[in-house]
């Protein structure tokens, strides 16, 4: 019998505010989510975030808070097979998880906002 899993992804705009992380918690277990890639949470710095039902591992700019920032919000099921977590930059980071026989790596990738390009007359 084939487990369902459940994945998602969610451009959350922010979670300065306080709350916001517990309501998107509240959010992805409403939907039965087993991780959901976060985009734009505008928090500075990298770590990991253990609370009861959820775990939030995150990176995010290391210069100063509210300018992108990318996480994953990882359900207590799946959070134990995750092997680790690797914040590459404030757009980029990784969670390796072993599930059963298959092997899965999540990527997070935050697409860059447009770009200025002069007009050419």
């Amino acid at each position: 019998m084939n487990k369902v899993m459940r994945f998602g992804t969610w451009n959350v705009c922010t979670l300065q505010q306080a709350g916001n992380m517990n309501a998107i918690a509240e959010e992805v277990e409403k939907y039965t989510m087993d991780a959901v890639a976060l985009q734009e949470i505008h928090w500075k710095g990298k770590g990991v975030i253990r609370k009861l039902k959820f775990t939030m591992y995150y990176s995010g700019n290391e210069d100063r808070q509210g300018n992108t920032g990318v996480g994953f919000i990882v359900s207590k099921k799946v959070n134990k097979s995750v092997l680790g977590f690797l914040p590459i930059c404030k757009r980029i980071c990784t969670v390796p998880c072993e599930l059963k026989v298959n092997y899965i790596i999540l990527y997070l990738f935050m697409c860059m906002r447009q770009l200025k390009i002069p007009r050419m007359k």
